[in-house]
């Protein structure tokens, strides 16, 4: 259904950077200088962002023509099964996240009240999250409003604590730049893949083109780079820590605030997240209601967030990458005028994804990394299969 609503350029590049990336990618970039130093971080970010506009274009161009969803141009560009696959590759990455953001807003929970336990301060977070969601959309756009701010005030202060005290560590530089962009590309690949979902309300192509030049070549490198300086900068265990540390030396009411800031900061845009999740689930199951949906999305990504994720951060956002990428890479196919048929769009997303997973599991690979290899299968057959049957 074409839509004849429309938003602004300030509003569209506001809903991306505000909504869809924040502390998460923080502690991404953060892990990213950790990880392979501060040089090869720095240039993976560019790299990879670069790529992630480029990729946008493509499916920016596409939700202002056809002015539908993200799941209606899966269904529009790919087939009857497109809905389908789309709502399944998008579900993975939003549970995901939802997960990973959870985990850290419990831990800016616990570090104010130490004595309550993971479990319990996960499952109240959770259970909020679901009553706000019950309340529709509206509810997380006035979250996701409030909550922007307070990104601003931890990015102030965090770049006021590297001014005066950062000391860039002497840390060995891993050679493996293309990891690192990978890695970087994943952390935005559903975003860029869900653009239809809030692009399609775009009123032309060139708002839609300059509102994504600012998200992928400014905003999100902006917030990529701040953790990239915390990690070079001022290292520690984890975000949580590093901005009490950065607050205070000793202590007292501003670590405090700081902790209150972040996990409000996380709360609404996991309500974003788990209404994203919830609306993939009923694309899966159409005769499911939509507060059920949000239910089974939040007791999905409660049992995620008791894993180890934020630990283990680059390997999670690699394996959240693989059913998006192969879906992007559809789409980009679509986009460049060649029909697909729902068998050619089963094989092909279906290979993509097993390889992808292959990859993660090192069964076999061609490039080394998932996300590549799940893209790259997919585009490949997307392409090949069409070809083989018109010589048939």
């Amino acid at each position: 259904m074409r839509t004849k609503q429309t938003a602004s350029l300030i509003s569209l590049t506001t809903i991306q950077i505000g909504g869809a990336f924040c502390l998460p990618v923080i502690m991404a970039g953060q892990m990213l200088s950790q990880t392979y130093g501060f040089l090869n971080a720095s240039l993976a970010l560019a790299i990879g962002n670069g790529i992630l506009w480029f990729c946008a274009l493509f499916i920016g161009k596409l939700s202002v023509h056809y002015k539908q969803s993200t799941l209606e141009l899966a269904r529009t560009l790919l087939g009857p099964k497109g809905a389908f696959i789309g709502a399944l590759a998008l579900l993975v990455p939003m549970i995901g996240w939802f997960s990973i953001t959870l985990s850290f807003v419990s831990q800016c929970i616990i570090t104010l009240i130490p004595t309550l336990p993971l479990l319990i301060s996960n499952a109240l977070v959770t259970l909020m999250l679901i009553l706000i969601i019950f309340k529709g959309l509206k509810g997380v756009g006035i979250l996701s409003s409030l909550s922007l701010p307070l990104l601003l005030i931890a990015t102030v202060v965090a770049l006021y604590k590297i001014a005066c005290c950062g000391i860039l560590q002497s840390t060995q530089e891993n050679s493996s730049v293309f990891t690192a962009t990978a890695t970087v590309i994943a952390i935005a690949i559903g975003a860029v893949v869900d653009l239809p979902t809030y692009y399609r309300f775009a009123p032309s192509n060139r708002i839609a083109q300059i509102s994504l030049a600012l998200v992928f070549l400014v905003g999100l490198p902006l917030i990529e780079g701040l953790g990239i300086l915390i990690g070079a900068f001022l290292p520690g265990k984890n975000l949580v820590e590093v901005f009490t540390s950065i607050t205070s030396n000793g202590g007292g009411l501003l670590p405090s605030l700081m902790m209150i800031f972040l996990a409000f900061k996380g709360f609404a845009t996991n309500s974003a997240n788990l209404y994203s999740a919830a609306t993939s689930l009923k694309g899966l199951f159409s005769s499911l209601s939509f507060k059920r949906a949000i239910v089974i999305a939040g007791a999905i990504g409660f049992t995620l967030s008791l894993l180890p994720l934020i630990e283990n951060l680059e390997t999670v956002l690699l394996t959240l990458a693989i059913t998006t990428s192969s879906l992007g890479a559809l789409f980009l196919t679509a986009g460049m005028g060649i029909h697909l048929s729902t068998k050619t769009v089963l094989i092909s997303w279906g290979t993509g994804v097993t390889v992808g997973i292959a990859t993660f599991f090192s069964l076999f690979t061609i490039s080394g990394e998932s996300l590549c290899d799940s893209f790259f299968v997919t585009m490949l057959l997307a392409k090949l299969i069409p070809m083989f049957k018109k010589e048939r």
